[in-house]
Formats: structure tokens, C-alpha cells, sequence
């Protein structure tokens, strides 16, 4: 699971990066990946399309992932992102 500030622009390109070096772990290499484009609750958060495109997950084709816009001030989405991701792991 890998949340983001979708409120902050600015530090979207250093979350890609971490994004990327966490997804290179051996560890990690085969483990599908949820993304929490959080803090929708704010005025001008990035949509999680905007996310996606920012953190490049379209160029990811090697792992089953899926982005979820939340709040985790106000609960939502998290749940949704949560079943998904069961639902991914049981079919992986």
C-alpha cells in the first residue's frame, strides 16, 4: 500500500522516486500494489488520474496495481482500496 499527498504537487516527483525504489525491492518484485491518492478532502488534491500519470503507473506492467482516491480524515475510499486489494491477492 503506498498513500500520497494529492494535495501536494510539488512532492509528487520525490513519491515517484520512493515509489520506484520500494517497487525495485526483491521483497516487493511480485507484490501488487495499491496506491491511496489521499487527502481528497482538500481543494485542488490531483484527481488519481492525475496521480497515476504524475507517479507513472501506466508504465507499470510487470505487477497488478490499482489507484483509489481517499480521505483518511473522512474514510473514504479506503475501504474500497482495501477490498480491492484482497480481492487481488486471493486471484494472484
Amino acid at each position: 500500500i503506498y498513500a500520497v499527498d494529492a494535495a501536494d504537487p510539488e512532492r509528487i516527483g520525490i513519491s515517484k522516486d520512493e515509489l520506484r525504489s520500494m517497487l525495485d525491492e526483491e521483497e516487493l518484485r511480485e507484490a501488487v500494489l495499491l496506491v491511496f491518492a489521499n487527502k481528497q478532502d482538500i481543494s485542488g488534491a490531483m484527481s488519481a488520474s492525475e496521480v497515476s500519470l504524475a507517479l507513472g503507473l501506466q508504465d507499470i506492467k510487470s505487477r497488478q496495481w490499482q489507484i483509489f482516491q481517499t480521505s483518511a480524515v473522512k474514510g473514504e475510499g479506503i475501504n474500497e482500496g482495501l477490498d480491492w486489494l484482497v480481492n487481488a491477492v486471493k486471484t494472484k
